[in-house]
């Protein structure tokens, strides 16, 4: 952890990876705009690419049918370099399917920005993943 976090925060984090250690998630995903977003922009854009994802897995009706690739994300800002550490959870779907979808979707979301990048990895350690999406304490879990 860099920068300062006061007592809660770090508990939090604490907390949020006991949780996150004993859930059974598929991928990580690391969704870069190689570009600098607010972070309200990055979650927009990152929800988009949710929503993108599940249609095109799970049809137009997807939300009606109640099926969707779970996700959570933690949004990263570096000097002039926004992205998201998401891991999701796939309750039958590929693997081999949902990487390249999204990496099509993602393309087309960064339209005109070639620096912007996908990468996936199927999840092995899961402690490595709960540090990984918890490491500053921005998770997203919201429902898109």
């Amino acid at each position: 952890m860099t920068g300062t976090f006061d007592f809660e925060t770090v508990k939090t984090i604490r907390e949020n990876r006991q949780i996150v250690r004993h859930v059974e998630l598929d991928l990580a995903i690391t969704l870069n705009t190689r570009e600098q977003l607010s972070r309200s922009c990055l979650q927009k854009r990152v929800h988009e690419f949710e929503r993108r994802l599940n249609k095109k897995i799970f049809g137009k009706n997807w939300r009606q049918r109640k099926k969707r690739i779970n996700w959570i994300h933690n949004y990263e800002h570096t000097s002039g370099n926004s992205h998201s550490h998401s891991v999701c959870m796939l309750e039958g779907v590929e693997a081999k399917a949902v990487k390249r979808h999204a990496r099509q979707i993602w393309a087309n979301l960064n339209k005109g920005k070639s620096q912007a990048q996908l990468w996936a990895d199927t999840i092995t350690n899961p402690n490595a993943t709960a540090i990984y999406i918890t490491k500053d304490g921005d998770m997203d879990t919201t429902p898109v």
